[in-house]
């Protein structure tokens, strides 16, 4: 069985994205100021990109600030929450969604649970907070 949720479309999940890139940028902005290499810059900024939402995806909130912001959260397909190797997993495979042209991120308006390529192959859904399951036998 497979409990059915109010899936976050397209542009509440962008929106929050939008709103962690601003948290991120401000960390990358301070990082520059300890960091003078650029090679070491990037990597450091990519790791902490990764933690970032690796963390507050499994660990903290099941929501990164920008979704918690706006009340959605990730979750795997039971709605339990993301272990932490999936949710950087998950944060890795969009760079593949990324990769190619967008499209794994335009996937979402178009599946039927809102899913990017990222989270159909890692098997998370981002659904709103306050979503009570009803039961679905698939």
């Amino acid at each position: 069985m497979e409990a059915k949720y109010k899936y976050a479309g397209y542009w509440p999940r962008m929106w929050a994205y939008n709103a962690d890139l601003l948290i991120l940028l401000l960390i990358y902005y301070m990082l520059s100021w300890v960091i003078p290499v650029d090679k070491i810059l990037y990597i450091t900024c990519f790791g902490v990109t990764l933690f970032y939402h690796g963390l507050f995806e499994s660990i903290i909130w099941q929501a990164t600030p920008g979704k918690k912001l706006l009340k959605i959260k990730v979750v795997n397909k039971i709605g339990e929450d993301l272990t932490l190797p999936l949710a950087l997993l998950r944060f890795i495979l969009k760079i593949l969604s990324l990769a190619l042209l967008y499209s794994g991120f335009i996937m979402i308006g178009f599946t039927k649970k809102n899913q990017g390529l990222h989270d159909i192959l890692i098997g998370s859904l981002v659904i709103y907070e306050n979503n009570s399951p009803d039961v679905e036998i698939v």
